[in-house]
């Protein structure tokens, strides 16, 4: 198997513009899939669920010729009840052809992904030939340094 795609977004992940993107990676995915979207970045808002729902919705819009299944997977921080090392939240992960992670810090997201379970468990997936897109703050985080935002 064959690791898959890896995609970097600086900005505007929700655009029209970016549509293309998405429809580039479904065609290569298959009429039918599993999108997992991380609240990881944008876990310290007040907001993280709606942050993450708004991708949701724009690719559910987007790829309506599709069959995807797009869930939220709320994995906000590294303690806690939406902890990056819970079993439970982070299970869509392993069952996701497509995986994206998105607005909110840099840092903030460095810092609860680093050496937790999600991580892994995304590392694996891409392994394993899932696409993985970062997109604003999270294409920032995935470098060797992070601006520390």
């Amino acid at each position: 198997m064959k690791p898959g795609l890896v995609v970097l977004i600086g900005s505007g992940e929700t655009a029209p513009a970016a549509g293309q993107v998405y429809e580039t990676l479904a065609g290569r995915l298959g009429q039918e899939f599993t999108a997992a979207v991380l609240e990881t970045p944008a876990g310290f808002e007040l907001n993280a669920a709606g942050v993450a729902r708004k991708v949701a919705d724009y690719l559910t819009l987007r790829l309506q010729n599709y069959r995807v299944n797009v869930i939220c997977i709320p994995a906000r921080k590294q303690g806690g009840l939406f902890s990056t090392n819970n079993p439970e939240i982070l299970s869509p992960l392993l069952e996701s052809q497509l995986i994206f992670a998105g607005p909110g810090s840099p840092t903030y997201t460095v810092k609860q992904l680093q050496n937790s379970l999600a991580w892994k468990y995304i590392l694996a997936r891409h392994r394993l030939g899932a696409a993985l897109v970062f997109a604003s703050a999270a294409s920032i985080a995935i470098g060797k340094l992070a601006l520390p935002v």
